[in-house]
């Protein structure tokens, strides 16, 4: 471990962000919450992360946004998305046909988002 790549976590719901930073934390990455998209935007627009990890449906800026600023200022960051909705989702269905994304349902299984997070952060 002790790797120490910096993860941005974003979602509405605090719980799940201070879920998300007990985890990430054991296994070794520096975490940085982001409470909503629009502190999500605004972090991709003054730092880089070596992932980002951003839950779909927010209030005011949905986590397909965030993926699109993303996109936009940091072509090569990949990002995993996080969704309660069905796949069959349009939105969805096209953000996974990128080939920097990865996309996890809910609830989160920690032992297979621990694996797609090593995998991104190798690239």
């Amino acid at each position: 471990m002790g790797n120490k790549a910096r993860i941005l976590v974003v979602d509405d719901d605090a719980r799940l962000i201070e879920l998300y930073m007990i985890w990430l934390a054991a296994w070794g990455y520096d975490v940085t919450p982001a409470e909503g998209g629009r502190e999500a935007l605004t972090l991709i627009d003054s730092d880089d992360y070596a992932l980002v990890i951003c839950d779909v449906k927010m209030p005011e800026i949905s986590g397909i946004d965030v993926r699109k600023r993303l996109t936009e200022k940091h072509p090569d960051t990949p990002c995993i998305l996080i969704t309660g909705c069905d796949r069959e989702d349009n939105q969805i269905t096209a953000m996974m046909n990128a080939k920097l994304d990865h996309y996890m349902e809910k609830p989160v299984d920690f032992s297979a988002l621990r694996k797609v997070i090593e995998e991104a952060v190798k690239h």
